[in-house]
């Protein structure tokens, strides 16, 4: 079942801080879960930057790089709207390496000199260091900076 609860499960979370590589390339994404891009028009912005977490009752610091596809073609509206994004994140953690895949959506700011809203979901990929896991993710895009700032949550068994 899809979204059995369990009692014995672990909480994991973390704050992320992000820079972009450079500009966005006007191809998906080629790692794996980022290779997504059901309409076939699509970006990739690679992010680099720390992380600040806890898994499975371990804390410390590390390192991110984040991987994101947007899918322009089936945004909800142009040019403001919501665009779907498939992502992998690859984490420097203190249990090891995690890669997460992540989907969600990015949305364009409500209002004038705000920050894009990022949110949706995320699992753990097999063969990480924690082998299984899942949560939400939510952050900000600052438009100027290209700085992505983000924080998620969820469970591991």
């Amino acid at each position: 079942m899809l979204w059995a609860w369990r009692a014995d499960a672990a909480s994991i979370g973390g704050q992320l801080k992000l820079t972009p590589t450079g500009p966005p390339v006007a191809v998906a994404c080629n790692n794996s879960y980022d290779k997504l891009c059901p309409s076939g028009s699509c970006e990739c912005q690679e992010y680099k930057g720390t992380l600040s977490a806890h898994f499975r009752g371990h804390g410390g610091r590390g390192t991110a790089d984040l991987f994101f596809t947007i899918d322009l073609g089936s945004a909800t509206s142009s040019p403001d709207g919501c665009a779907p994004v498939f992502g992998n994140g690859f984490l420097t953690t203190p249990l090891g390496d995690v890669t997460i895949n992540i989907m969600g959506a990015l949305c364009d700011p409500t209002s004038a000199n705000a920050p894009a809203d990022f949110s949706g979901g995320f699992g753990i990929a097999p063969g990480s260091a924690i082998t299984s896991g899942f949560g939400t993710i939510s952050g900000t895009l600052n438009l100027k900076t290209g700085a992505l700032s983000s924080s998620f949550k969820g469970v591991t068994p």
